[in-house]
């Protein structure tokens, strides 16, 4: 669940350590956190869990690994 304000801005989601991926609003944020689209999100979380911290370990590791 995403936290909204009155202006329904996401400033941040309800549990900024873990990443909801059956909330719509949530993905959202975190695509735009962290610059990867939901499909890059969802297999991150797939394959890690729903830890933000091992979420964003992940992608950094699939980009480092895409480069090479």
């Amino acid at each position: 669940m995403v936290m909204v304000n009155h202006d329904n801005m996401m400033p941040s989601p309800a549990d900024p350590t873990r990443i909801d991926v059956h909330a719509s609003p949530e993905i959202r944020y975190w695509v735009q956190e962290l610059g990867r689209s939901a499909v890059q999100i969802k297999e991150a979380v797939r394959a890690v869990g729903l830890l933000v911290s091992g979420v964003r370990v992940q992608l950094r590791e699939q980009s480092l690994y895409r480069l090479r």
